[in-house]
């Protein structure tokens, strides 16, 4: 009886093992796939000089990250504290309704 559940337990390990060997293959073969079209820059230096359009091209996409950056967190710092400041400006209308609630507990 132990033979058979043996015999049964190494079939479905055998079976697991393949289905897992399997998934790793294809995961590495599209794993090269994707990096195939970059150039290796460590193989070979000279590969890594930049042609002009490339430097243009990236100077400009340098410049207009920088410029989306300073307008994103610009915006951000106006969200932040002009908020606080809109909150200091508004005591005085809120010390007013206070003041206007007090009274008319006054007069009840």
């Amino acid at each position: 009886m132990w033979g058979e559940q043996f015999t049964r337990m190494l079939a479905l390990v055998v079976m697991a093992s393949l289905l897992r060997a399997t998934w790793e293959l294809s995961r590495q073969h599209g794993h090269e796939m994707e990096h195939s079209w970059r150039p290796s820059v460590t193989a070979n230096p000279d590969v890594a000089e930049l042609t002009p359009w490339q430097k243009k091209a990236s100077e400009k996409a340098v410049k207009r990250y920088a410029e989306a950056q300073g307008k994103k967190w610009q915006r951000w710092n106006e969200a932040m504290f002009e908020a606080s400041n809109m909150e200091t400006t508004a005591t005085p209308k809120s010390k007013r309704r206070r003041q206007s609630k007090s009274k008319a507990r006054q007069c009840r």
